[in-house]
């Protein structure tokens, strides 16, 4: 019996060894199977691959980064060779970016996108790509002309391996080929991404329309150049008619459509450059970070091209071939937004009997009308009917789009710069590759239309200078172009364009120096501003006093400015609110206290372990709501925080305590004063951080509520996919303003998760031009496989840098993988 149960026992135990090891086989058989599928995702940096096209063999070595450094025997191979590695990183983002500008993205992500396709179609980008196309890309005579055609022929080569990212597989979606069209669609999303005319315009006309010219005026910093009108609204029947005068809310409906945008837009940048006389080395500094929502992958892919006549290193965008920011051994160029006003939105007039038919100058007109269609993934296409005036197409009245809010017989239209030309971006980024001299850059950055740039150079020879490089409008006399224009007058268009000689520009000052940091602009020989949406001039002021302080820096001083997070403006606001606070009486705790001291004692830095900071954005956002949302709503008052006027006029208000605007308009019998919407604002941030960071301020670092995540496209629409796709969070340093600019939107709940902010950190010294430094926000590669997907997100939240090569001997030092491009054999052979 005993036996038995042995025998048993043993048999039991054999069976259940081999069900275990059938279970680990399946396993190991799955997790192999899981892992082949997946490798096909990772980009390949080392072995051998055939690729038609090319006439030699292309060798790419991929450095410590996976930096790729492209050895071609002539140009057109090098420019494939980028257009095949970049699609391998990037194919996703470039498909992202592709989409947006032509209105395509409800076909992959559905109806959510609808609004944002619709103002895409409405701006008219793939239309003048089209146009552009037709024009500068109809032969490979031109160098400019070859290099692309190879750049979208490397693209191609890969979409034709279909070893496609994993993104495309989710969204069950495969790429079309790239055309000549698809590159000016890059540099219509360029010219877009300063979109603050949209998001401004609109509520600044909304108080013009509704307040008296007061309203306006107390929020313009002196030294900006605004010439408002006055209008004839009475400041004594603003609280009786403030029920009557309800304003569509544009601003909050625009900014809800671009706050959907899956695709990083640009907002500003630093650059700055030193002459020799102003450097340790004798050689010229040059230093420039653009700044550029944050999202993953990151904005920039760098590659080093290298032919037996060029040595190109450079930043890229997806899907554009030649490099906006780059440097060759004796040049250098950078970039920041100009911020020039290039967009005009004007009020139309329909004829209430017929929809096609709008008022100028007492006449009816007839609009120009098509018709587009919208496929939308799960749903029937949506029809588009767009309506163009003179002035440019209505930005339609559906319910679907960002102006639905506006009544059928008055539509906005929006009148823009980028509009009236065919794009010549193309070939201008192209001729900063060869352009040896000032005089040469200044030619190819006369070609610009828009976006506005200001372009930056310095060279072996020790040259500085900087163009603002735009076709820059000339409006009439009294005309605010910050306010909606009348559609049905004349007197309210354009006159023309300046001539480039009249932008401003800068060819090696006496003072050593150039910077640009979006700061207001003059024309050349004019005592005015020209409009624009200007930053305000927190970094340009920090970066003058920085460059004024001492004879001689170096890289490490530039790196320190780069950094830096101090803005002494802050500290200057705050001691105006805290002046306000004393000067109330107001029961004593001792957390209030704390709170009051720590401010009292701030410098102004915005490191990750200051507290101030987490004290003062808070009581500011409260401060400027109680004082502004009665008169703007909720919802514009929330679009008004993501604008530059706002951030312009936050010490103007603070400094100002007869302002109009800390009177509630819906309140009767009583007049605020500052000193009570100071005081109500303080007492809130302190009981609201108390509960949310507890009861003691020394908890209350700045890092625990001022963090980055960059967000991938992917986790938007499917949340559960944050873990794997995203990167982050992180705590970081910066402020609003501050030189290291991280910023974000100001808030009630007291979390400020970046929104923007360096898009990578350039310091260049001529006297060691193959070694410049820079660093990424995350990574070179777009593709959540590679190794090198987020390996730089942590140097770049703690400021460090990492080599941009172009000396052979250091790449081959840190080569991870050599990758030969092979001509590809035909087909009889």
């Amino acid at each position: 019996m005993e036996s038995k149960s042995k025998k048993s026992f043993l048999k039991n135990k054999r069976n259940w060894v081999v069900s275990f090891l059938h279970v680990c086989l399946y396993l190991i058989l799955a997790g192999a199977l899981t892992w082949s599928y997946l490798h096909q995702f990772k980009p390949i940096y080392a072995g051998k691959l055939q690729i038609s096209g090319l006439q030699d063999t292309v060798r790419v070595v991929y450095d410590a980064h996976a930096i790729p450094h492209i050895y071609a025997q002539n140009r057109e191979d090098a420019f494939l060779a980028l257009g095949y590695v970049h699609a391998q990183e990037r194919l996703f983002q470039m498909e992202m970016i592709r989409r947006l500008a032509s209105g395509r993205l409800s076909e992959i992500l559905g109806k959510d996108f609808l609004a944002t396709d619709i103002l895409f179609r409405e701006l008219d980008l793939h239309k003048n790509a089209c146009t552009s196309a037709a024009l500068y890309m109809n032969s490979r005579h031109e160098p400019y002309q070859k290099a692309a055609f190879a750049y979208l022929e490397g693209i191609n080569q890969f979409i034709s391996e279909n070893r496609l990212p994993l993104e495309f597989s989710l969204l069950g979606i495969a790429p079309e080929q790239y055309k000549p069209e698809d590159l000016y669609l890059i540099t219509g999303y360029m010219a877009f991404s300063f979109s603050f005319a949209l998001r401004t315009e609109p509520i600044l006309d909304k108080i013009y329309q509704n307040y008296d010219s007061s309203y306006l005026a107390e929020l313009i910093p002196s030294g900006y150049g605004e010439n408002l009108p006055q209008n004839n609204h009475s400041n004594d029947t603003l609280k009786t008619n403030s029920t009557k005068k309800k304003a569509q809310e544009v601003a909050a409906i625009f900014s809800a459509a671009l706050d959907k945008i899956p695709v990083p837009l640009w907002v500003g940048s630093n650059s700055w450059i030193l002459s020799p006389q102003k450097t340790a080395s004798g050689k010229v500094l040059f230093a420039n970070d653009t700044h550029i929502a944050y999202s993953q992958p990151s904005v920039w892919f760098e590659a080093h091209l290298h032919a037996p006549d060029l040595d190109l290193y450079g930043n890229f965008l997806a899907g554009f071939p030649f490099p906006p920011v780059g440097h060759t051994l004796e040049t250098a160029w950078g970039l920041t937004m100009f911020e020039n006003d290039d967009m005009d939105l004007y009020r139309e007039k329909i004829n209430p009997e017929d929809s096609t038919l709008y008022e100028f100058e007492g006449e009816w007109k007839k609009f120009e009308i098509r018709r587009d269609t919208i496929h939308i993934k799960g749903k029937d296409p949506h029809i588009l009917q767009v309506r163009k005036s003179r002035h440019g197409n209505l930005l339609s009245p559906t319910a679907s789009s960002p102006f639905s809010n506006i009544k059928s017989e008055e539509s906005l239209s929006l009148f823009w710069t980028y509009n009236q030309f065919p794009s010549t971006l193309l070939e201008a980024a192209h001729a900063f590759i060869d352009a040896k001299t000032p005089e040469e850059f200044s030619h190819a950055a006369a070609q610009i239309v828009a976006p506005g740039l200001n372009i930056m150079y310095a060279d072996a020879e020790g040259n500085i200078a900087y163009w603002a490089a735009a076709k820059l409008i000339k409006r009439p006399e009294g005309i605010n172009s910050k306010l909606i224009l009348d559609g049905t007058k004349r007197s309210h268009e354009p006159l023309g364009y300046h001539s480039f000689s009249e932008n401003p520009q800068q060819i090696n000052p006496t003072e050593g120096f150039i910077f640009t940091a979006n700061q207001p602009q003059k024309l050349q020989n004019h005592s005015e501003f020209y409009y624009g949406y200007y930053a305000p001039r927190m970094r340009a002021d920090r970066i003058e006093k920085y460059l004024e302080s001492k004879e001689k820096f170096d890289t490490q001083d530039i790196k320190t400015m780069l950094a830096d997070d101090t803005v002494q403006l802050h500290r200057s606001n705050a001691q105006q609110m805290l002046a306000q606070l004393a000067s109330v009486e107001v029961e004593q705790t001792p957390l209030r206290q704390e709170v009051f001291s720590t401010l009292q004692n701030w410098k102004g830095e915005h490191a990750i372990e200051s507290l101030a900071p987490t004290i003062y954005y808070k009581w500011l956002y409260h401060t400027l709501r109680l004082a502004m949302a009665d008169e703007l709503g909720e919802a514009d008052f929330k679009a008004f925080l993501s604008t530059h006027f706002m951030q312009r006029a936050i010490p103007v208000l603070i400094a100002n305590d007869k302002s109009v605007w800390w009177d509630n308009i819906h309140t009767e019998n009583h007049e605020e004063t500052a000193k009570e919407i100071i005081t109500s604002a303080f007492l809130q941030t302190v009981e609201e951080l108390s509960t949310q960071l507890g009861g003691s301020v020394n908890t209350w670092q700045w890092g625990k509520v001022h963090t980055l995540e960059h967000v991938h496209p992917i986790a938007r629409g499917m949340p559960s996919m944050a873990t794997i796709f995203n990167v982050g969070p992180m705590p970081v340093p910066g402020g609003m303003g501050s030189l290291n600019n991280i910023q974000f939107k100001l808030n009630g709940e007291g979390e400020y998760r970046a929104s923007y902010g360096p898009a990578m950190r350039i310091v260049l010294d001529f006297a060691d031009v193959k070694n410049s430094e820079s660093i990424n926000p995350t990574g070179q590669s777009g593709s959540v496989f590679s190794p090198f997907y987020r390996n730089q997100a942590t140097m770049y939240a703690e400021n460090r840098f990492r080599k941009q090569h172009m000396h052979a001997d250091s790449i081959a030092a840190e080569t991870i993988g050599i990758l030969d491009l092979l001509p590809q054999k035909a087909k009889t052979e």
